[in-house]
């Protein structure tokens, strides 16, 4: 007889470009912590998109505290703070940009 399969935690991790801090807290959570993780911009992403998101997600990862002015009032009950702080770390690879870039024109 299997298992029956359980479902994994989904986790969003949200911060200010959906870049950096929450691209690697994400990246934790999933290769660390074997959770449903990904990361969202509250303010590149549409309000559209982070409602889906928000009712997917069973805890919402803020990287910093006042972030939570971004996230509805009916969603709060699942926010945690990670306490990362102010973004200071280096974001994108330019050579994978420029590979990605390139393949996006081959296919327009």
């Amino acid at each position: 007889m299997t298992k029956p399969h359980r479902r994994r935690q989904r986790i969003l991790c949200l911060c200010q470009g959906g870049n950096v801090r929450s691209v690697h807290a994400a990246y934790v959570l999933k290769y660390g912590y074997n959770v449903d993780a990904l990361a969202a911009s509250w303010e590149k992403n549409s309000p559209d998109t982070l409602n889906v998101l928000y009712r997917w997600a069973d805890r919402i990862m803020l990287v910093e505290d006042h972030h939570i002015e971004h996230v509805p009032a009916s969603f709060r009950k699942k926010v945690v703070n990670l306490g990362i702080g102010p973004d200071r770390w280096a974001a994108l690879n330019r050579d994978l940009i420029n590979v990605v870039t390139n393949s996006l024109a081959r296919l327009t």
